[in-house]
């Protein structure tokens, strides 16, 4: 089972690194917020399209090889770390 999904791993190694540049990068962004200008969600859209446009690659490429097994996981991999993103930042910021 586990050598079936190897190929996420450079996947979800590049998600975390992505999560993580993008989550420094907002939390500054609040940090020296310009009263008047919120421009956070904005923010977090572009990055998350930056990161799904990788993704979507790889659902392509696993559409056109006809490896179905692989579109779900390619999928989940694409959508996940803008996800997890928005509720990090969004929900954490609320909280304080």
């Amino acid at each position: 089972m586990a050598g079936k999904f190897r190929f996420l791993i450079p996947w979800i190694l590049g998600a975390v690194f992505w999560l993580y540049i993008s989550f420094v990068t907002l939390l500054e962004y609040q940090r020296i917020r310009v009263p008047g200008q919120d421009y956070l969600t904005e923010l977090w859209l572009l990055l998350s399209l930056l990161w799904l446009q990788f993704g979507f690659a790889g659902i392509f490429q696993a559409v056109r090889g006809r490896r179905g097994f692989k579109i779900l996981a390619f999928f989940l991999i694409s959508i996940l770390p803008p996800l997890l993103l928005y509720v990090l930042v969004f929900t954490l910021s609320s909280l304080s």
